[in-house]
């Protein structure tokens, strides 16, 4: 009995002198506080705050945090990474050269990542070195062809070399967090690849690590989801291996969710990436195919707010496309007088979607001044409908513009039925119509609407300049 008393005494006493903190030491810091927080892909979730003592920074936890890859936010940009497992983590560096200078006391996970990323830094400085030379070589690429492609050559052997250097040191401890996350930055090799037997053949490189980027990557590792692997991959695959085209989009959706369907929570963090980054974008028919292809099948749309807004998104959007009718439009104007989209009789419509304070509308309204001054007589209008809120800004912006089309507002912003029944999220937002006031165009910008506008009028063989 005694016996068996001292062994629960002994626990309940390591489990009060468990210690979860972080301590670095920084020479020549001139910061008095420092943030901690969790890197959960591409957002920074805060933890703690302290302030700097003595160029010492001391976090101190009474019970476990989430395991993962953290910042340590200073000043100026200037931060330092680790991982932290609930095991006591002692860093000392100098804010000189944070990477280069860091000594990890203790952390075995910490001396390992510190081990790769000094090693990484010397690499990438060469990588720098060698960019920076081929772009001076770019402005005369034929002449300068040979040595361009010698360049890129340097630049495949040194990430060759880090490949090799980065298997090494994940296999003195394959199952740490730092092995986990360096194995993740292996490139596939394309070269090994062209050495095995296979009926799949490509071109180049790029098209090779268009399919097999995400070789390296584990997506059954949920300890990923609290670092930047999953994101970075990502944005990097997306933004080199990817046609930025809506089938460059779909395909990386296809390629990247099929991957993560291993694991339920990673697939669902991928899912909610794509979605925060084509929900608000020009790319409107990528987001529709996301929501059908992949969210609606997912979630239970009665449980899920979220599964009921984006289905109604897509369907507004859906209605939206090119050849369906625009939705009416009843405003009053500037005199308080109501206005009827379906009531004007012109051959063609633009509809202006701006805001006082929008600067890129500023800019766009001395050129669609010119468009309108040039197309009105033959049978053009502009229908500007108002994000603002006040009345007396509205008013007082279209007498300093001196904006003679049709402006109308109901001054509720986006919370406008007319905003959402046309899918505005931002200004400005254009659509074109016919006679029959069907979409005929959704530009982006007044070039386009100008374009546009020139390619109709030639092909109805009209003068624009005929008064």
């Amino acid at each position: 009995m005694t016996s068996l008393l001292f062994i629960c005494l002994k626990s309940i006493i390591s489990r009060k002198n468990n210690k979860y903190e972080i301590t670095i030491t920084i020479n020549g810091i001139q910061s008095k506080k420092a943030y901690l927080s969790l890197i959960k892909g591409g957002k920074k979730i805060m933890i703690d705050t302290v302030n700097i003592d003595q160029e010492k920074i001391h976090f101190l936890f009474k019970k476990p945090i989430q395991i993962g890859l953290y910042r340590v936010i200073l000043d100026e940009g200037n931060y330092i990474d680790l991982i932290f497992n609930n095991k006591t983590v002692d860093m000392q560096t100098n804010m000189n050269d944070v990477v280069g200078e860091m000594v990890v006391n203790e952390s075995d996970e910490n001396q390992q990542y510190y081990e790769y990323l000094k090693y990484s830094q010397t690499k990438n400085l060469k990588i720098f070195d060698i960019i920076a030379e081929a772009k001076v070589l770019q402005s005369d690429s034929m002449k300068n062809a040979k040595k361009i492609d010698s360049l890129k050559n340097e630049i495949d052997a040194i990430i060759f070399e880090k490949n090799r250097y980065i298997t090494e040191l994940t296999s003195k401890n394959p199952n740490s967090i730092a092995s986990r996350i360096m194995k993740s930055y292996i490139l596939p090799d394309f070269n090994e690849f062209k050495k095995k037997k296979t009926l799949t053949k490509y071109k180049n490189k790029d098209e090779f690590l268009g399919d097999h980027f995400f070789d390296n990557i584990n997506f059954n590792d949920t300890i990923l989801l609290n670092t930047d692997v999953f994101y970075n991959a990502c944005n990097n695959y997306i933004r080199n291996f990817v046609s930025a085209d809506s089938i460059g989009y779909k395909k990386a959706i296809d390629i990247v969710l099929s991957k993560s369907a291993v694991n339920i929570r990673v697939k669902k963090y991928f899912l909610d990436l794509f979605v925060e980054t084509f929900e608000e974008s020009s790319w409107e028919d990528v987001f529709t195919y996301l929501v059908d292809n992949y969210y609606l099948q997912s979630y239970c749309e009665s449980d899920d707010i979220k599964v009921k807004d984006l289905k109604n998104k897509t369907e507004v959007i859906k209605k939206l496309s090119i050849g369906c009718k625009a939705p009416e439009i009843q405003l009053k104007n500037e005199n308080n007088k109501n206005i009827s989209l379906y009531s004007l009789k012109n051959n063609l419509i633009l509809l202006f979607f701006w805001k006082s304070s929008c600067e890129y509308c500023e800019d766009a309204i001395p050129k669609l001044k010119k468009l309108y001054s040039t197309y009105k007589c033959n049978g053009f209008e502009i229908v500007s409908v108002s994000i603002d809120t006040i009345q007396k800004v509205w008013l007082d912006t279209i007498k300093k513009k001196e904006i003679k089309w049709i402006n109308v507002c109901d001054f509720q912003g986006y919370k406008s039925p007319v905003s959402k029944e046309y899918y505005v999220w931002r200004t400005p937002t254009f659509y074109l119509l016919d006679r029959e006031r069907k979409i005929i165009s959704k530009p982006v910008s007044v070039d386009q609407i100008e374009s546009k506008l020139e390619n109709i009028y030639s092909y109805l063989n009209v003068d624009k300049y005929t008064k």
